[in-house]
């Protein structure tokens, strides 16, 4: 984020922002776009040994977790940091991505079985429970977090 605001590319984005201009963010790209992003970049940076939540610019008010189903561990990670949390993120799997036009939310894929979820703590159960966007937000189908 250091690098985006000391080279005031977040003044660029807000421009063409308010110009209308699609904005698109793979990746890192989405955490940017985002309000926060379940992120890995602290321990590329040798910072941490944990994925961390990290601030984005807050063009799309949500909480994104790229690459969801690239790795156990980050899963498992996310479920014990929303414990005991009020957040909803995200999870996109690769080859899938979320449209989001005027705060309605649907999905694109690349591959028939990629998928995006919508994560949150139940303090009722005490689990992690998540959405299935299969297809769009309109098909979602509540599921347990033993299908994880």
């Amino acid at each position: 984020m250091e690098v985006v605001k000391e080279y005031e590319i977040d003044k660029l984005l807000q421009e063409a922002y308010e110009k209308g201009t699609v904005l698109v963010g793979i990746s890192a790209g989405g955490i940017l776009l985002s309000k926060e992003g379940y992120s890995d970049s602290l321990i590329l940076r040798g910072e941490s040994d944990k994925y961390a939540f990290i601030d984005g610019l807050g063009f799309v008010n949500i909480s994104f977790c790229p690459h969801y189903n690239a790795d156990d561990n980050k899963r498992n990670c996310l479920f014990n940091d929303l414990e005991n949390t009020s957040k909803e993120v995200y999870g996109v799997e690769n080859c899938s991505a979320i449209k989001m036009i005027d705060d309605k939310i649907s999905v694109i894929k690349s591959k028939e079985t990629a998928n995006v979820w919508k994560i949150k703590f139940e303090k009722e159960s005490s689990n992690c429970i998540y959405m299935d966007f299969s297809w769009k937000i309109d098909t979602a189908k509540w599921r347990g977090n033993d299908n994880v």
